[in-house]
């Protein structure tokens, strides 16, 4: 019966349908598409995106690029543009521009990284005599807010330049979606209704965790969103509550749209494939490996990972295998490497994992430990778990939203129990087979076409309301 197709399909399947299959609908007799086909124009900040450390929000950013031309691909009302650099680039050019043109591409933190390469090169040419002294100087003297004060002076002109540029852009977009809070700050000169994503609020939470600057520059952004009365996405129900909880933000101000995997990458293929180049990338074992993946800060506590393979290896001397330690240095690095020393031939450090070699190293690890403090969403769980590889979580914040039973969750300071679910996984053989199998069916739950569709069908609802 003409119409029938109505009763079984939800709205936003509809408007999908009708514009994959319209053409092929009107020559069947149902006439043309219901949907209104009103322009919709959306501008996402993109400085993520072009970031050279790939990081969990980069990723967001990438997935979104990716995935958002897929889900418009049948429908013509929409124009999604991405703007970085006072450039606006296409969504579905940008993957090609950024590869294609390398003077897009930003390094995070700049200032702090020119910094720290200048103070390593002088340790090494200088005594350690002269060096000692003059650090101290540099730690205890103003020459700290002096060179940040700098800093901000410059980004301040960056500011004003951007806000010239940013007036002479003649489209008027209907909705403008900060990735971050922070990219509010790069286009909250210009008109328009804002979207903007906050993945997490440990800043608030727990500012512990994080250095002066950093709680400093997020909060920045945080106000602003306050200010502009940005709608939100919030990328866990725990992440809603918490912004609730800290911020001058309604319920319906925020709309849970979750992140996830992309299940053509993150599969169980790795877990019988050898790639010799990696294992000697980096330097990986060839044993079972318990692998942790992270920026290296104290919220992640790989310092708690590393005691509690400690205490499985002295309770159970006769389990043979090594901890992989994997991601770039964060704040406080020094501090987990202290507690490494100890174990220096069982323990390996990667460095920064290349995007394209993760679904690798997740694949071939027996088990991903991963017992942070806190997580707005726990992305490299979900990523291992798409991978069959069981993992061991915090049970706090969004985890247990996320992984829930299909992981093992332990409080993050209890080493014993840490140590004893690694113990389990690497001698249990039924208990790793079922515990994978749930990791990936619970993966597959949460994909980036999906969070792309709802993403989607929330920039409607606000343009349309």
């Amino acid at each position: 019966m003409i119409g029938s197709y109505q009763d079984e399909m939800p709205v936003g399947v509809q408007k999908l349908f009708w514009g994959q299959h319209g053409d092929i609908m009107a020559q069947m007799g149902y006439g043309t598409s219901p949907f209104e086909s009103q322009k919709k124009y959306v501008l996402i900040e993109g400085s993520k995106f072009f970031n050279q450390h790939m990081d969990g929000i980069g990723r967001y950013v990438q997935s979104l690029v990716r995935f958002i031309p897929i889900v418009l691909s049948h429908q013509q009302d929409w124009e999604v543009d991405l703007f970085h650099k006072n450039d606006i680039i296409p969504v579905y050019k940008a993957e090609a521009e950024r590869d294609e043109n390398p003077d897009h591409l930003v390094l995070e933190h700049d200032y702090e990284t020119r910094l720290l390469r200048l103070k390593n090169s002088l340790k090494k040419i200088m005594p350690s005599m002269l060096y000692q002294p003059m650090r101290e100087i540099y730690v205890r003297g103003p020459w700290r807010k002096f060179l940040r004060d700098i800093r901000d002076m410059v980004n301040k002109q960056q500011v004003d330049r951007l806000k010239k540029d940013l007036s002479e852009i003649e489209k008027n977009y209907d909705l403008i979606h900060a990735p971050v809070p922070q990219g509010l700050m790069k286009v909250n000169m210009m008109g328009g209704n804002f979207l903007t994503t906050v993945h997490d609020t440990t800043h608030k939470a727990a500012p512990q965790w994080h250095d002066e600057a950093n709680v400093k520059e997020t909060e920045e952004g945080m106000r602003v969103m306050e200010d502009l009365r940005s709608d939100i996405l919030a990328v866990s129900e725990s992440t809603k509550a918490d912004l609730i909880d800290h911020y001058d933000v309604v319920p319906d101000q925020v709309k849970v749209v979750y992140e996830g995997i992309d299940p053509d990458v993150f599969h169980p293929r790795w877990r019988d494939e050898q790639q010799s180049h990696l294992d000697e990338k980096y330097k990986l074992p060839q044993g079972k490996f318990i692998l942790s993946l992270s920026t290296l800060e104290p919220r992640k506590n790989i310092s708690g990972t590393i005691r509690a393979f400690q205490k499985l290896k002295s309770e159970h001397p006769d389990v043979s295998a090594h901890l992989v330690i994997a991601g770039r240095r964060g704040w406080k690095w020094k501090n987990i490497m202290a507690s490494y020393e100890q174990m220096k031939d069982q323990i390996i450090f990667t460095g920064y994992v290349e995007e394209e070699d993760l679904p690798y190293l997740y694949g071939k690890a027996n088990i991903f430990c991963y017992p942070s403090h806190y997580e707005g969403f726990g992305l490299p769980l979900l990523e291992a778990m798409g991978c069959g590889t069981p993992v061991i979580y915090g049970r706090n914040s969004a985890m247990i939203e996320i992984v829930g039973e299909s992981g093992i969750g332990v409080p993050p300071e209890d080493h014993e129990k840490i140590a004893s679910a690694m113990y389990r996984l690497l001698t249990d053989e039924d208990h790793w087979e079922k515990m994978s199998l749930e990791s990936r069916k619970k993966a597959n739950q949460y994909t980036w076409l999906k969070c792309a569709y709802h993403t989607i069908e929330h920039y409607e609802k606000l343009i349309m309301s």
